[in-house]
């Protein structure tokens, strides 16, 4: 496994620096450093609406309609758009589009996507 050397040096050094970087992590919060690969595959989006005007305040929006459970649902969708933000050096704003069958349809665990839904 290859990691960032002055990375990993920092936090074996100094474990308590991530409760001072992140502040609703506990002080006595222990973790292990390492450096995954992240293997992609393929990925299809839905839809993709991207405004013709050159006006770099009108935003990407990412469509995509899930009518079934699917608890694998929020971690394909955001992959598949962060790999298109990556990959296509996307620089303006951008929002996702849900069509769904109903609001209590089980679409997984939103916990790690908090922040962006």
């Amino acid at each position: 496994m290859k990691t960032d050397k002055l990375f990993y040096r920092i936090f074996l050094s100094q474990p308590s620096l991530i409760a001072e970087l992140l502040s609703d992590i506990p002080e006595d919060c222990e973790y292990e450093y390492s450096a995954p690969v992240v293997k992609e595959k393929e990925i299809r989006l839905d839809g993709l609406l991207t405004p013709i005007s050159d006006n770099p305040d009108l935003p990407l929006v990412f469509l995509e309609a899930q009518m079934q459970k699917d608890s694998e649902f929020y971690s394909r969708f955001f992959c598949g758009l962060f790999v298109y933000l990556h990959q296509y050096k996307v620089a303006r704003f951008w929002r996702g589009l849900l069509i769904l069958r109903d609001r209590s349809q089980d679409l997984g665990s939103e916990r790690p996507y908090q922040g962006l839904l």
